[in-house]
Parts: C-alpha cells; structure tokens; sequence
C-alpha cells in the first residue's frame, strides 16, 4: 500500500485532536500495512487501534513486539460506530482477519445507539461473526499489593454471543416492543466446558 499512513495516538496528538479521526474526511479503511510484510517468516496481523485508548494501547503493544524482534507486520484497518465515516466496513475487517488468521483489537467504543440504528453495534457484530463466545477474566490479588479483599483467585467467564447480545427485538402489539434473549443449551454448554 505505497502512500499509506500510519494514524495513531502519536499523530492525532501532533495535530492537536483527540484520538478518534472524527475529524479526518472520507474512509481511511487501511491504515498502514507493514513493508516487510511479504517475507515467508514473518506473521502477518490485523491490527485494530479502536477508540479512547485503543491507539495508545495499540501502539504500546506494537512497540513491545518490536522491541522483542517477534518477527509480526501489522495491516492496521480502522473499525469504530463512533467515528463511522471513517470506520472500514465490517466485511473489511473480516476479510482481513481471516487472511490474516491472526489479530490485535483496541477497545471499540460502544454507542448508546448505533448509528446505523441496528440493534446490534459493530462490537457485538465483530465477536459474532469470529464466534468469539467467551469473554474471559481472571482476578487475582498480588502478595505485598494492600486491597480490601486478600487471597483471591477466579476466573470469570461470561458467554457474548448470546442472551442480551441476540439482539432479537420486535413489536408484537403497536406500541409495544419485546426483547428476546435467547440462550440455547448447545451454547450454554460450550461455554460450561
């Protein structure tokens, strides 16, 4: 992709805006794609900066890879509902991801209302379409670190593809509109194991 730039953090700060490219006009749907990537023993990664913080982590764990030589180049692709005309279309992601078959995703920003007025925000769309079911976060308390509660070590895993994330609503009588939330035993089960 010759002429290509990479936007983050670091540039929209030099620019004086907040991280976001709201302001940037027409898509800027590929960012930046590494020019090493052509080499047969190097991976290459979707990169997805996001929102608030996103491009600052992104950039920061970009850096950490480098700084380690891990042989990764990164096809940076914007994705955001908050800043949508210059967000990639989700068939561009996916596309990306599955060629790529490996990617590193920012925090997505999730709107109180899409802007396409779907029930169903890109975030979730994201996690459905590459069935990432579980969301899984592990709490532990550090020796010597003082906090309320000691000895803790869970797990915690939370199914997202169905229940409130179904998105199912129809009105069923004028005026009055039901929410599904579904919740089939296969996936239940997945997500038990």
């Amino acid at each position: 992709m010759s002429g290509a730039v990479k936007v983050g953090s670091l540039l929209l700060k030099s620019l004086g805006q907040k991280p976001g490219l709201s302001s940037l006009a027409g898509p800027a749907c590929r960012l930046h794609a590494s020019a090493s990537s052509q080499a047969p023993d190097r991976i290459q990664c979707t990169l997805i900066p996001g929102d608030g913080v996103g491009p600052e982590l992104m950039d920061s764990a970009q850096e950490v890879l480098q700084q380690m030589g891990a042989p990764v180049d990164f096809e940076e692709i914007f994705f955001s509902e908050i800043n949508h005309h210059a967000s990639c279309s989700i068939d561009d992601v996916m596309a990306s991801i599955r060629k790529n078959k490996v990617c590193l995703k920012g925090v997505i920003t999730v709107p109180e209302a899409s802007y396409t007025g779907e029930l169903m925000g890109l975030n979730t769309a994201f996690k459905k379409n590459l069935d990432l079911y579980a969301n899984v976060v592990k709490v532990r308390t550090l020796p010597g670190v003082k906090s309320r509660h000691q000895n803790i070590d869970a797990v915690i895993i939370r199914e997202q593809t169905e229940g409130e994330y179904s998105a199912i609503e129809h009105e069923s009588v004028k005026g009055v509109v039901e929410c599904l939330k579904v919740v089939t035993a296969a996936k239940s089960y997945r997500i038990a194991k």
